[in-house]
């Protein structure tokens, strides 16, 4: 059985004494999750006007954006990505396919999960 990265010692919850935020910290430095981190390691969104926009977002930026000043605008080029996908999705006819029905087993009896949240990422193992 394995344990959460955290407890192996790949990384450590981090909670500044007098406040509220709880972030888990990799060795090298507090992480980022959310929009801006998303875009940074994305090559692409995969939609036409997503890459556009992500391609104009970085000529602006940069490739890996730092600065949380950015995170609306990074949420901007996800929404462009969403409302493209949900078009796509919406146009294909298997939309309203009737056999829909798909059969999964147990892979792990054991998992790790990091969630964003308002806060900060929060983390919980099961197993």
């Amino acid at each position: 059985m394995t344990t959460p990265a955290h407890r192996r010692g790949v990384a450590v919850r981090l909670v500044p004494e007098g406040s509220l935020l709880q972030a888990d910290r990799l060795p090298d430095g507090i992480y980022r999750v959310g929009p801006l981190a998303r875009l940074n390691v994305a090559d692409r969104c995969g939609t036409p006007e997503a890459d556009k926009e992500l391609d104009e977002y970085r000529q602006r930026l940069g490739r890996v954006v730092q600065s949380g000043f950015h995170y609306h605008y990074a949420r901007l080029v996800e929404a462009t990505y969403a409302l493209e996908r949900m078009k796509q999705l919406l146009e294909d006819p298997a939309i309203l396919a009737t056999k829909v029905r798909a059969r999964a087993g147990v892979n792990s009896p054991e998992g790790v999960g990091i969630i964003e949240a308002p806060a900060a990422p929060s983390s919980t193992t099961t197993g």
